[in-house]
């Protein structure tokens, strides 16, 4: 094992300084997935989709499919043993300048 010198002792502490700050936002991040849609039964995804407008029939479709397809996955038993529930929000159109 090597000794501890000045250059080693700056390195694991300016590496600690660097990766403490990530390491937090990561956990963070983890906790507010817990609470945003995925529990121990349960997944809900969103998805956004063009439900009016002269792109309605491709949102609704995009929408229907996305059910079917989870339906299907639900009636095999989910994803690791959860449901999954798709919910629709319409997407935002941002008006042009």
């Amino acid at each position: 094992m090597r000794a501890m010198t000045r250059r080693s002792l700056l390195r694991a502490g300016l590496t600690g300084c660097l990766v403490a700050p990530w390491w937090h936002a990561l956990r963070a991040f983890a906790d507010r997935l817990t609470k945003s849609g995925v529990t121990d039964t349960e997944i809900i995804l969103g998805t956004s989709a063009a439900f009016s407008g002269p792109s309605r029939g491709l949102g609704i479709e995009l929408y229907r499919g996305a059910g079917a397809y989870f339906t299907h996955v639900n009636q095999q038993g989910g994803i690791a043993g959860r449901t999954v529930q798709v919910k629709a929000y319409p997407a935002l159109r941002s008006k042009t300048p």
